[in-house]
């Protein structure tokens, strides 16, 4: 490997084991900074009532903006983004029929969405910070890449949002100029009657943002699809492709819309904003294409095509890989099938002891061996052997024990005597 690629490498690990060491820290100082973005801008817009003034312009606005920034980094995702409901009614509370419909807008927002996708809800405050940054392309790419077509609503509520702030803004600054502070009863319709024409103004008038959204789901769209392919650099080609989406998006919005952007910042940010994406992307995961091996393996049920593709590390941190052949499975054999039960004696001793029941010693001195266990039921099976012996009595039947040996013995020989006669034990026996 190349050594300035295992550099980088080290340093990737370094700053991966540094992150999962200190994450809880880590994720609390990116949601502080995300916050005083946030809120910065936000107390840019400075239509509050005069009440609000010392809370707000306490200390040059620097304690108001930290706290509520050190409130969003702490709170839960849904509380967080009603912390900054509250400073954007705070923000123009000069208009409270203004406020009232920012309001149940945001409400809105909360209640269908954040409430629903708590941690996806972040794409929205994440869009606002990179519109400011001038890469929304850089969170529209990650967001395809990582959460998929759920991704396009948050983005196209960010835009929205961005779009609509600066209005919400002008507006209640000539709410103010026009009527006053405070809330006027006699002039209530009149008021909402101005405020929704404004409001159907800027959606119809300005394009850009609806030219914008869409090209956005479409860029969404196509690096989910490209990214779920098989091919090698499939995360790499489809962030390639979003950022020519967006590139080609952006020039038309920008033609539509009027805004008059310049093409060439629109394509050094888009440029910017892949490369934010793909280091994104190499410190997830970094891919060794040139080790690429195909597994193909088969059960009962299924026959599975596997691709393995090895992580980059550094020689300080690779694994040993050991090799192991498989062993090929090995058909199972069927059980040899039963013979037919041969006729006579034997046959039904067979049929008796494979169905369970007593065998039992039918002739005198006969021997019950055990063969093997058949290989159907599992059974010993006792196979019948007569002896030579003889015998004036019957022997005393006796079951046959399972996977033993049996003999039946007869019973001993004895010696009747007479109180006249005297006989002998061979001469009897004859």
């Amino acid at each position: 490997m190349n050594p300035t690629m295992v550099t980088i490498l080290k340093i990737r690990e370094q700053l991966i084991r540094l992150f999962k060491n200190y994450e809880n820290v880590a994720l609390f100082g990116v949601k502080l900074l995300m916050g005083l973005f946030i809120f910065a801008n936000i107390n840019a817009v400075g239509n509050y009532m005069e009440p609000f003034g010392g809370l707000v312009t306490f200390g040059g606005g620097i304690f108001y903006t930290a706290g509520l920034a050190a409130l969003f980094a702490i709170a839960p995702p849904t509380a967080a983004h009603f912390i900054v409901l509250l400073a954007i009614m705070l923000q123009i509370s000069l208009s409270l029929e203004l406020m009232a419909i920012v309001f149940l807008i945001g409400v809105c927002i909360l209640v269908f969405y954040c409430r629903i996708e708590p941690k996806k809800s972040y794409i929205i405050t994440a869009m606002v910070l990179a519109y400011y940054l001038k890469m929304p392309y850089a969170v529209v790419l990650t967001a395809g890449l990582y959460a998929g077509f759920s991704a396009i609503i948050p983005v196209v509520i960010g835009a929205a949002v961005w779009s609509f702030l600066p209005m919400f803004g002008s507006l209640a600054g000539t709410q103010t100029a026009a009527g006053g502070s405070g809330l006027d009863v006699t002039q209530i319709t009149d008021t909402l009657t101005n405020i929704a024409t404004t409001m159907e103004d800027t959606a119809t008038g300005n394009l850009q943002w609806v030219f914008e959204a869409f090209f956005f789901a479409m860029a969404i769209v196509l690096v989910y699809a490209v990214s779920r392919l098989t091919v090698n650099y499939a995360k790499e080609l489809a962030l390639g492709l979003g950022g020519f989406l967006c590139i080609f998006g952006g020039i038309m919005a920008s033609s539509v819309g009027g805004s008059g952007a310049n093409i060439l910042g629109i394509i050094f940010f888009s440029i910017l904003s892949v490369a934010a994406a793909l280091t994104i992307r190499f410190f997830d995961i970094a891919l060794d294409y040139k080790k690429v091996e195909y597994v193909e393996f088969e059960d009962e049920d299924s026959y599975y095509y596997v691709k393995k593709v090895q992580k980059m590390r550094s020689g300080e941190t690779a694994p040993e890989i050991k090799r192991v052949l498989a062993i090929p499975s090995v058909p199972k054999r069927k059980p040899p099938e039963r013979p037919a039960p041969a006729r006579g004696t034997a046959a039904k001793d067979k049929a008796r002891g494979s169905a369970g029941r007593t065998a039992t010693a039918s002739r005198v001195g006969a021997y019950y061996d055990v063969d093997e266990p058949d290989d159907t039921d599992g059974r010993y099976i006792p196979e019948y052997r007569p002896s030579e012996a003889r015998s004036a009595r019957k022997p005393a039947e006796r079951s046959a024990p399972r996977g033993k040996a049996f003999k039946a013995t007869p019973e001993p020989k004895r010696n009747y005597i007479d109180d006249d006669m005297d006989y002998d034990d061979e001469e009897w026996n004859r």
